[in-house]
């Protein structure tokens, strides 16, 4: 309407300059949308767009990016510097100080409603200066002392490896719990599927049907956001009175995050224990009945010890997985290291670093734990079972089960010494087979 009647342009002459304006900012797809219908981040660059088609001299920005989430303020900061790119003068307040140092000329600094400093970036934030302007910006969770430009490691020292500490001491309060309670659910669940009571059974398969036919994010939302309503139902049906019992209903970020990943991965796990369960020959528990073992006893203390060995690879494989999608945890404003690595890049504009340190995070993670539970496998497996040798004496005529008999194949340890899981060794020496100068005669398996 401005442009009609404050610059008399005619309507098809006002709707392509307001289009070339939202395509400028970004929202060229957003133009058949009502204000209701947009974020904050948008609202913003909608006001910016509007401001543009006026052709201004100066634009004047009033905290922009207040109340905003960090992920929206990227997304105006980033039509602000756009704007600073192509020559527009502006004249803004804000306490994004990196990234005002990053494009403004002068600063002004205000306190107490007057202009008590002024003068250029680099004189006024420029560390030990003892002015009061750098005073102001130490104290804030921003950059200070050169680190915003590319290139320097203050940046990384004081701003990004601190942020990611934070958030990897969150991530891991988060999988520790999830992971031990997936791997309880799991073993409860496995169980009860195997030789729990029909009923029994059919509970615990809609479990876990439910929880691995759903997708994870789906769930989080709903115990975070979706289970409140129901403390709101019962509120409004039975009064204040039940509010100390609905309270249980309002969970904390933190308990929504371990709630959500551990009845997902524990549903997982469960399937990896009923299927070492069912692996177990039935032999070994009606021996262990014919011992005298109740069937709990023979349960609990033959089948289920055996069937942890096979599963370990399948549940470490889930905590892997547990690892990983624990940075669903941001959706539901928990600060762990996704959501201090996304924080950092978008009050800074560091995505490539910030990300990619992310993922060297996680890849360290992942990598400890796959090593710990290498180790704990190494650890509780047994000699010759299902055929493996794990640092065991070699007899003369065995060979390695996993990978088969070949044709050709080379021998270079001899039988009676240990191997390593490393050395596996498809063909064995017959001693007895040792004659003269040909003391290595090579025997195939069986």
């Amino acid at each position: 309407m401005a442009l009609r009647r404050v610059k008399g342009l005619g309507k098809a002459d006002a709707y392509a300059r307001a289009a070339r304006e939202l395509e400028r900012v970004g929202l060229a797809d957003k133009a058949p949308l009502y204000p209701a219908q947009l974020s904050g981040g948008q609202k913003q660059r909608v006001s910016i767009a509007r401001a543009l088609a006026m052709d201004p001299k100066v634009m004047l920005l009033d905290e922009p990016t207040s109340a905003l989430d960090p992920e929206l303020i990227g997304e105006v900061l980033k039509v602000i510097q756009d704007l600073h790119e192509g020559g527009m003068t502006m004249l803004m307040v804000t306490h994004q100080v990196g990234f005002a140092r990053h494009m403004t000329s002068e600063f002004l600094f205000m306190e107490g409603g007057r202009i008590t400093e002024r003068g250029s970036p680099g004189e006024l934030l420029r560390e030990g200066s003892g002015t009061r302007t750098s005073d102001f910006c130490s104290k804030l969770s921003e950059i200070h002392g050169g680190g915003w430009e590319l290139g320097t490691l203050e940046f990384y020292r004081t701003v990004l490896f601190p942020a990611l500490n934070q958030g990897l001491w969150v991530s891991v309060s988060i999988i520790i719990p999830s992971a031990l309670l997936g791997v309880a659910i799991g073993v409860l669940v496995g169980a009860g599927r195997t030789l729990g009571r029909p009923w029994l059974t059919r509970v615990l398969d809609a479990y876990v049907a439910v929880f691995r036919g759903t997708p994870l994010v789906v769930q989080l939302l709903m115990w975070f956001y979706g289970l409140p309503t129901v403390s709101v139902f019962l509120e409004a049906h039975f009064g204040p009175w039940i509010r100390p019992f609905s309270d249980v209903f309002r969970l904390s970020p933190y308990a929504a995050s371990v709630t959500a990943f551990a009845l997902c991965s524990g549903a997982y796990q469960s399937e990896y224990i009923r299927g070492a369960i069912l692996s177990i020959k039935s032999g070994q528990f009606l021996a262990a009945q014919a011992l005298g073992f109740s069937r709990g006893q023979a349960f609990w203390r033959i089948t289920v010890p055996a069937a942890a060995r096979r599963a370990i690879p399948g549940c470490g494989n889930e905590i892997i997985y547990l690892i990983k999608y624990s940075s669903l945890a941001m959706l539901v404003t928990m600060s762990e290291l996704t959501g201090r690595a996304r924080e950092m890049a978008s009050l800074y504009f560091r995505h490539l670093e910030c990300y990619l340190l992310t993922a060297c995070y996680y890849l360290a993670l992942v990598t400890l734990a796959t090593w710990l539970l290498g180790y704990v496998e190494r650890r509780l497996a047994i000699p010759g079972d299902l055929g493996l040798k794990w640092g065991g004496p070699v007899e003369a005529g065995q060979w390695d089960r996993r990978q088969g008999p070949a044709a050709g194949a080379e021998c270079h340890q001899e039988a009676g010494r240990s191997r390593r899981p490393g050395g596996w060794c498809r063909r064995t020496w017959d001693r007895s087979q040792r004659t003269g100068g040909r003391n290595r005669r090579p025997r195939e398996g069986p």
